[in-house]
């Protein structure tokens, strides 16, 4: 969205303090270089507004962070007017503790308003208090989710038994195949490596194979017999040995 040089002006913000201007100017000029051409003012405005903003929260920030650390009661009587207490003469103390005997005999509710602990349903806003919550510790909600914590699913023990019963279950796997192949006339467990690089890790891939029709189931054994370079480890009559193994090793469980 453009801003409008009518409705915004850069003097008004910049022109009342000139160490201001000067700070905001040298940001400016640091971030934003390719806007000093004297030919973009619109979004020279919009960049300058940014930066006083960005200042305005720092300091707020900085403010804040030593009025928790060191106990300040920031008191606004106005929307947007923050009031150091702890810069107020002896008299003014006094008179605040005239103030505090008072509410207390009077009993009235601005004693709750103007408690550092009290409620915001009890906040007027005309006059309210602020309170000021203390920095997070690691006990506080804000830290449970810190960054070095490790899900109790997440840690090495458990991902440890979850590695050995996945090995645990591709041995069982592996058995069944070996199984298999050994079942053939003559045996061809020597290709067990094979069927395991290809995928073919367990009973209910070879009983889905057998299910296949003999160009597919063939055409597959050719794929699962083929070594790195693309040479063929079995000979034919392995090949027509496996295929008919297929078809009668699992007969029985149809």
């Amino acid at each position: 969205m453009s801003l409008i040089k009518d409705e915004v002006s850069l003097s008004a913000y910049l022109n009342e303090d000139n160490h201001i201007n000067t700070n905001v100017r040298m940001q400016l000029i640091s971030r934003h270089a390719h806007l000093f051409d004297g030919k973009n003012k619109e979004a020279i405005v919009f960049f300058a507004l940014r930066t006083i903003e960005q200042r305005h929260q720092y300091e707020r920030r900085h403010f804040l962070k030593r009025a928790r650390k060191e106990g300040i009661l920031a008191k606004s009587s106005k929307p947007g007017e923050v009031l150091d207490l702890t810069q107020d003469d002896s008299g003014s103390e006094a008179k605040n503790d005239d103030d505090v005997d008072q509410e207390k005999e009077s009993g009235s509710e601005d004693e709750s308003s103007a408690s550092e602990y009290s409620s915001d349903e009890h906040l007027d806003e005309k006059e309210s208090t602020r309170r000021l919550h203390p920095v997070p510790d690691r006990l506080s909600p804000r830290r449970r989710h810190h960054h070095n914590h490790i899900a109790n699913n997440k840690r090495p023990s458990s991902a440890l038994k979850r590695g050995l019963k996945k090995t645990r279950d591709q041995r069982v796997h592996a058995i069944e195949v070996q199984q298999f192949l050994r079942a053939c006339q003559p045996p061809m467990d020597r290709h067990l490596q094979h069927f395991l690089d290809f995928g073919c890790n367990s009973s209910e891939f070879l009983r889905g194979m057998s299910l296949w029709a003999p160009k597919k189931r063939l055409a597959t054994l050719k794929k699962i017999l083929t070594g790195p370079e693309g040479e063929s480890v079995a000979t034919e009559m392995e090949l027509a040995v496996i295929e008919n193994h297929l078809e009668t090793y699992f007969a029985d469980e149809m």
